[in-house]
């Protein structure tokens, strides 16, 4: 197998070709390769003239230069379920949940979120 990735520090997602199938497709030139084609967090290769365009993280917002995303959900909802707690985005028009990272969650019956200083704080009982 063969493994391709980025050599840039940001967040890359990499991807594994079959060496039975790998010589049938020729090198692609995309801007993506170069600096990320300029995108904050996700290139992505699409037809069109500019042939590449930005992505953000589920939930998140691409801001108007269409290469930047937003720090993380502006307007969200969180949600508890009995294992797990969930933030809701509502800022795109779809509808996009994570589950957020906490310890070992077993019967969740409540929530207090603090998102004063720009920091959420989360404490589960």
């Amino acid at each position: 197998m063969h493994s391709f990735a980025s050599d840039r520090q940001r967040p890359f997602h990499e991807f594994q070709l079959h060496p039975k199938f790998h010589h049938f497709w020729s090198a692609v030139n995309s801007e993506c390769k170069v600096n990320n084609g300029g995108c904050s967090h996700l290139c992505l290769m699409s037809p069109g003239p500019k042939g590449y365009s930005c992505k953000c993280p589920t939930g998140i917002l691409l801001q108007k230069d269409q290469k930047t995303c937003d720090k993380g959900m502006n307007n969200f909802l969180i949600v508890a379920k009995r294992t797990d707690v969930r933030k809701v985005s509502l800022d795109v028009p779809y509808t996009a949940d994570v589950v957020l990272r906490i310890g070992n969650i077993k019967n969740v019956i409540a929530l207090d979120v603090d998102t004063q200083g720009g920091k959420d704080l989360l404490d589960v009982f």
